[in-house]
């Protein structure tokens, strides 16, 4: 199955499925305006910003299955590889107030996120490739009785993003 959307004037998606995986692209523009206020000690802050940052996504999955027996119990494993190449320009976003953004939590879903923080007072910029891979182990019912998930992320440079004045290297 193949699918293609345009959502609003955000981006484009493209997307492939099947039974046994997917593989999905996506461009984006993120576009935000901010009209602040800045108390006089954030001299830093700037009246009025406008930031427009270029997003590409490369996200794939494929899923592979085979009987197994373990304690001499009949399972279904599979394996499910994946991988991500995201790619998020990078724009200086020090004149913009942290209103409500905060790190996201990182586990191995997080790995897979387009983002980094919540909010959108911080977008952070990448160029990171992410690998990873699952097993599970499904009895006779298709219940999981076992999960097992490995993954990295391998960044080809280092985001300059800042929040609380900390350096983000997640």
């Amino acid at each position: 199955r193949f699918s293609f959307t345009a959502e609003g004037k955000k981006g484009l998606t493209f997307q492939i499925q099947g039974p046994a995986g997917r593989f999905t692209s996506e461009i984006k523009l993120l576009q935000n305006q901010y009209w602040q206020a800045p108390a006089e000690k954030d001299t830093q802050l700037a009246e009025s910003v406008s930031r427009t940052i270029p997003q590409v996504r490369l996200h794939g999955q494929i899923n592979f299955e085979r009987p197994t027996t373990f304690f001499d119990s009949a399972f279904k494993q599979t394996l499910e590889p994946q991988f991500q190449y995201l790619y998020v320009g990078y724009e200086d976003q020090s004149d913009i107030g942290v209103y409500d953004t905060a790190q996201l939590q990182e586990d191995y879903f997080g790995l897979f996120r387009d983002r980094r923080f919540s909010g959108l007072d911080r977008i952070a910029d990448a160029n990171q490739l992410t690998l990873g891979f699952t097993t599970r182990f499904l009895d006779e019912f298709n219940l999981e009785k076992f999960k097992f998930s490995l993954g990295q992320t391998l960044y080809f440079e280092d985001s300059k993003v800042l929040i609380d004045n900390q350096l983000m290297l997640s």
